[in-house]
C-alpha cells in the first residue's frame, strides 16, 4: 500500500501550539486536507486528530471517505458514527484498508500515529503545509526516536501569500548518508 502523510506545521516544525491547539492552521489548509482525503478515498488519523475533525464539524464534509481512527480502546467509541476505530497498530490499519480494496492511504496525523508508521518504514510520501507561524512550544512534527529519513523533494507550491506546501518522497534505503544534498 502506498502511504502519504499529510500534515500542517509551523515554520519551525511544530504541529500544535502547546499540547493540542491547532488554531494556527488556516481554514483553507483544513479544506485542502479534506479534499486530499476525498481523493484518496480514506483518511487515517489518531484519536486527538479525529476529535479535532469531529468536534470542528469537519467529519460531515468528508462524505463517503473511509475514516480510520487508530486507538488502543475502540470499545469506547461504539456510539460514534462516521468512522472505524481500529486497534492493533499500523500493520492492522494497513490490513483493514487493504481488505476493503484500497491501494493507497492518506495518513493525517497527529505526530504519534505518523511516527508509528514512519518508524516501521511504511510512509512513502509526506506533504507538509507550512503555516506562517513560529511557535514557542508544542508538539514537533517528527520528534520521535527512530524517525531519521532522507527525503527527495517532489513538489513545492505556494499556497497563499504566506504559506507553502512541500511534498517529499521518503528515500527507503538503509544507508543514511550524512551531509549529502542529493
Amino acid at each position: 500500500m502506498r502511504i502519504c502523510a499529510y500534515i500542517a506545521a509551523s515554520v519551525n516544525g511544530l504541529i500544535t501550539r502547546g499540547d493540542d491547539d491547532t488554531e494556527f492552521v488556516a481554514d483553507e489548509d483544513w479544506e485542502r486536507f479534506l479534499e486530499s482525503a476525498k481523493t484518496f478515498g480514506n483518511l487515517v488519523v489518531g484519536r486527538k486528530t479525529f476529535e479535532a475533525i469531529y468536534n470542528g464539524g469537519q467529519i460531515a464534509k468528508l462524505g463517503k471517505v473511509e475514516v480510520v481512527v487508530a486507538t488502543h480502546r475502540p470499545e469506547l467509541f461504539r456510539a460514534v458514527k462516521g468512522a472505524n476505530f481500529v486497534s492493533g497498530g499500523p500493520a492492522r490499519i494497513v490490513e483493514f484498508l487493504s481488505e476493503k480494496g484500497y491501494t493507497k492511504m492518506l495518513l493525517g496525523g497527529g505526530a504519534e500515529i505518523i511516527a508509528s508508521f514512519a518508524t516501521l518504514g511504511l510512509i512513502d510520501e509526506i506533504v507538509i503545509d507550512f503555516e506562517p507561524w513560529l511557535l514557542g512550544e508544542g508538539k514537533g512534527l517528527f520528534g520521535h526516536p527512530g524517525v531519521d529519513f532522507r527525503l527527495n523533494l517532489l513538489d513545492m507550491r505556494r499556497l497563499s501569500q504566506n504559506e507553502v506546501q512541500l511534498k517529499y518522497e521518503i528515500i527507503k534505503d538503509s544507508s543514511r548518508t550524512k551531509g549529502t544534498s542529493g
